[in-house]
């Protein structure tokens, strides 16, 4: 059982939905090589590791959580941006 109160195989069921969604659109799942961006949060240090991966290279963030965007609006070339910022830098 996860610190949510979700057991083990429904923790994997959402993950395998996921990934077929990512594959049936035409994207795909990465295993980033490094899980670990030297921040204290581990969900976001994850977030932030992700981002960097080679396979991934993601050049925008979009998030709400203070403790990104608090890094931004440029962190290792990357932006990060709130969900309203980045609809306006699009529109």
């Amino acid at each position: 059982m996860f610190a949510t109160g979700i057991d083990e195989a429904t923790a994997d069921a959402y993950i395998g939905a996921i990934v077929d969604v990512c594959e049936f659109s035409g994207g795909g799942t990465v295993e980033p090589l490094v899980t670990d961006a030297g921040i204290g949060d581990y969900e976001d240090s994850a977030i932030l590791a992700l981002a960097r991966d080679p396979g991934v290279d993601a050049r925008v963030i979009v998030s709400s959580d203070s403790d990104l965007t608090d890094l931004g609006p440029l962190w290792h070339g990357r932006l990060i941006l709130r969900p309203r910022e980045f609809v306006r830098h699009v529109m």
